[in-house]
């Protein structure tokens, strides 16, 4: 449920201003909408069901909680400091101007602009090197306060992460290869450190925060020769991330629980708050109507069908992604037919978890053929055939002259394939 990030603005001033402040609430006030009152007192049978079995298996998002890490060995307090004072997720959306960052090596003054403003940023950068000397990173994420759970943690990892690939590429551009390996290893451990979280928004950011770093890399790795102790370096920082993937099908446990937070919002009165131009155009203006004054009892049973779908779709995220896909479009195809009836979860929730799903297919496509590249670049070929997750075909490393090309990663709709080129090591 993606669309979290459109509507949390307005939903934590929305909650302010409805007196919900968090905390236990008092004999006078309402229960808070993430404590999910309506779901755990419904008198609809499937939705009494629901809750028992989320309850048993620890599904409920007070239940969620991740494995903390002693403070001295933990990177995400120092992470939390960067940007004091700031906005980051302003200074996230500045330096995405420069992005794909690949394209600044042929544009001298669109570089120049980049350097400029990632040289503001400087003293977070090093904060970041510093911070990423502990061994591990965990970020506190209150999954029990569902969509109001505070994720700005996201936008400090993720423009610190910009600007040390903007530092990267001016590195590239002055000859400095050790500069530039330096900060491209520190980017790919930045979005490995946002990857290990269950929280779908987190997940997905970390992938696109991969996606950028890979552009870079792939620019930088074609503008110099490499050794292997180099090219090793950058197989074991990716090796690491690939061993610290969590399960996919843990994303979208807890998108469920962002589902029922919406569902609680939406019988609470936040349509205005929850529902966003693009979700209007989604859904037509007569679905709209439909949703903005269905019942009680109607609201109930579209709950039930989200959760029996999610359901569904959370036992199918324990297989490859390759072997969901026909399955994805069978029930993408009963959506559309179950729209009258469910119009939040047909058209509103379930969709939204395709292309998340079809994004961690590709992230981690996209880093086991990096991998695959860099081991056959090092002569550590491994044995057997090595599938793709997201398409179920096999890698193929052809060589050329200069560089590896490693065919086969796949694409998500939309988007062309493109191949990895692993440049072989220099001759000593």
């Amino acid at each position: 449920m993606h669309r979290q990030s459109a509507v949390v603005v307005a939903l934590l001033a929305w909650v302010l201003f409805s007196g919900c402040s968090g905390e236990p609430p008092s004999p006078a006030e309402p229960e808070p909408a993430y404590r999910l009152p309506f779901f755990k007192r419904s008198q609809l049978p499937e939705l009494q069901e629901q809750f028992r079995r989320l309850s048993r298996r620890g599904e409920l998002p007070w239940q969620l909680r991740d494995v903390p890490v002693p403070p001295a060995e933990n990177a995400a307090p120092e992470l939390q400091k960067l940007f004091a004072g700031q906005q980051p997720q302003q200074v996230f959306q500045a330096l995405g101007d420069y992005f794909p960052a690949s394209k600044l090596l042929e544009d001298a003054v669109r570089l120049e602009q980049a350097v400029l403003q990632a040289g503001r940023w400087s003293q977070q950068l090093a904060q970041a090197q510093a911070a990423m000397l502990r061994p591990r990173c965990v970020f506190p994420i209150p999954y029990e306060k569902g969509l109001e759970a505070d994720l700005s943690f996201v936008f400090r990892v993720r423009a610190v992460a910009r600007v040390a690939v903007l530092q990267a590429m001016q590195a590239t551009a002055q000859q400095n290869q050790a500069a530039a390996l330096d900060h491209l290893v520190l980017a790919l451990r930045l979005a490995g450190a946002l990857q290990g979280h269950k929280h779908p928004v987190v997940r997905l950011q970390a992938a696109a925060a991969r996606a950028e770093v890979f552009d870079a890399l792939q620019a930088v790795l074609l503008r110099f020769a490499w050794s292997s102790d180099q090219l090793g370096r950058l197989l074991d920082v990716l090796q690491r991330s690939e061993t610290t993937l969590p399960p996919d099908r843990d994303a979208w446990v807890v998108d469920r629980t962002l589902g029922l937070h919406f569902y609680e919002l939406l019988r609470a009165g936040a349509w205005n708050q929850l529902i966003t131009p693009e979700d209007l155009k989604r859904l037509g203006t007569e679905l709209a109507q439909k949703l903005r004054f269905a019942t009680a009892k109607e609201l109930e049973q579209d709950e039930a069908y989200y959760l029996k779908e999610m359901d569904r779709l959370i036992a199918l995220a324990a297989k490859p992604y390759y072997r969901r896909r026909s399955e994805l479009v069978r029930l993408e195809k009963k959506w559309r037919v179950d729209a009258q009836r469910y119009p939040a979860a047909t058209v509103l929730l379930l969709p939204d978890v395709l292309p998340g799903m079809a994004r961690q297919g590709l992230d981690r496509s996209r880093l086991q053929g990096w991998i695959l590249g860099l081991q056959h670049a090092l002569g550590h070929v491994p044995e057997g055939v090595v599938l793709s997750p997201l398409t179920g075909q096999p890698f193929r490393v052809v060589e050329r002259p200069k560089y590896l090309v490693v065919l086969g990663i796949g694409a998500v709709p939309g988007e062309p394939e493109v191949p990895l080129l692993i440049p072989k090591l220099k001759r000593s």
